[in-house]
């Protein structure tokens, strides 16, 4: 199950529409001295703001973000934050340890078990065009379906719009 983004969305030299390249602003930041600043030192600031904008039309509750904020101070919460949205555009090395596993995803990048897409139909993070026309990507049983209202968060914002489509989804799957 994958939750606001389309399978293949990682690579330096994808093609993407103007308006997601304008959604990963934050993305960019991160790759300058500033937004790493900002993730180092004013983290709890900077991601409060980035979740408020990834979910308009939804309040997000305060007890929701401050038991998800403890994660954003460990201590090495940072460094791999910011290498994550650096490797994945090209402005720091991607591990060696990895390249094995780079490697083959790169040689088969297909997904050949049943898959759920749940994207927030608001999405201002990545668009839901980012998890359209992937059809071609998945060999095994592959549903995609769109939350109108939602934003980048649909298992917060429409826990129960999920539980319906998921539930279903992993009873068939298993079985």
């Amino acid at each position: 199950m994958a939750l606001s983004v389309g399978w293949g969305t990682n690579a330096p030299d994808q093609t993407m529409s103007y308006r997601q390249m304008q959604n990963y602003w934050y993305h960019w930041l991160m790759g300058l001295d500033r937004g790493a600043d900002l993730i180092r030192n004013d983290r709890q600031r900077f991601m409060r703001y980035i979740w408020s904008i990834w979910n308009p039309a939804w309040e997000i509750p305060e007890e929701e973000f401050a038991a998800t904020a403890l994660a954003f101070e460990n201590p090495d919460w940072a460094d791999i934050t910011l290498h994550s949205y650096r490797v994945r555009w090209g402005l720091a090395p991607r591990l060696p340890i990895f390249e094995d596993l780079e490697r083959r995803v790169a040689a088969d990048p297909v997904i050949h078990v049943p898959t759920l897409v749940i994207h927030g139909g608001e999405d201002p993070c990545n668009d839901p065009e980012t998890s359209a026309g992937k059809d071609h990507l998945f060999a095994g049983h592959y549903e995609r379906h769109i939350l109108a209202g939602t934003g980048h968060f649909p298992q917060r914002q429409s826990a129960a719009s999920v539980t319906e489509l998921a539930v279903p989804f992993l009873l068939r799957s298993s079985g």
